[in-house]
């Protein structure tokens, strides 16, 4: 079972659910855009989505301490992807330590 909470910050998206044959919970957050104007995996956050995602993501951590944050291509056992097309853990891992 899956739950959207479209969120008020503008271009992101919550999904908090579970994966299916998996007993890990997880928070997904999607952010609009990720595509060059080809059409190809790129990473296109603006400064103010960035700002809202580590925002979203202290927040986050501090309501589940123990969660990590990774990119949805960084799951075990995902079909090769591009997404997020940036790497989550290197640009907002240090929210983990905090």
């Amino acid at each position: 079972m899956n739950l959207k909470i479209f969120s008020s910050i503008p271009h992101i998206i919550i999904t908090i659910g579970y994966w299916l044959n998996r007993v890990n919970h997880s928070i997904v957050i999607c952010y609009e855009g990720g595509l060059d104007e080809n059409g190809l995996p790129c990473d296109t956050r603006t400064p103010a989505q960035t700002e809202r995602l580590t925002d979203l993501l202290t927040i986050l951590h501090k309501m589940f301490p123990s969660a990590k944050i990774v990119g949805h291509r960084d799951l075990p056992g995902t079909t090769p992807k591009s997404c997020p097309c940036f790497n989550a853990h290197e640009v907002f891992g240090y929210i983990e330590k905090l």
